[in-house]
Formats: C-alpha cells, sequence, structure tokens
C-alpha cells in the first residue's frame, strides 16, 4: 500500500504535501541554479544510494513476510526523503 503521505497535494499550495514541498523546493533552486543545484542534487544522490542500500533487504523481507514488509519500507523511505527535503527547504530558505 502506498502511505497516505503520497495522496496530498491537490490545486492548491499545502504544507503537508510532499508535492508542494518539492515544488517549493525547485522554485527555491532554480531562483540560484548554480548555488543550489549541486548542494540538491549530491543530497538527493545520497539519499538515493541510501535508499538503494535498504532495497534488497526490503526485498527479501517481503519474500519471507509478504507485501506488508513492502509497506514498511515505503513508510520508511518516505519518512526519510521528507526529513531531508525539509532539512534542504530550511537550508536554502
Amino acid at each position: 500500500e502506498l502511505p497516505a503521505e503520497l495522496a496530498r497535494g491537490g490545486e492548491h499550495t499545502s504544507v503537508d504535501s510532499p508535492w508542494w514541498q518539492f515544488k517549493e523546493l525547485l522554485t527555491l533552486v532554480e531562483r540560484d541554479f548554480e548555488k543550489y543545484g549541486p548542494r540538491v542534487r549530491a543530497s538527493w544522490d545520497r539519499f538515493e544510494g541510501e535508499i538503494e542500500s535498504q532495497r534488497a533487504d526490503a526485498e527479501v523481507r517481503a519474500r519471507q513476510e509478504g507485501p506488508t514488509a513492502l509497506t514498511h519500507f515505503m513508510e520508511h523511505s518516505l519518512l526519510a526523503m521528507v526529513e531531508r527535503l525539509s532539512a534542504l527547504l530550511r537550508e536554502i530558505r
């Protein structure tokens, strides 16, 4: 199951929506791409590497425990993503 947080985000800006938070991050980076672009890209590259290193374990657990293991992995990944996103927004604002 997809985490409910991923369904947040309507037509209007919402502070509890990861989609709108990513939109804000993009807007901030675009204002000074040379300054913020590499920093943000490096942060997401590290995050993607961390998630990839956990993926194999999640697949093994899913084979042993069933699909709920993947749901837990997605929830954990989403929480880590939102934390990283919030940290980047605090740095750049």
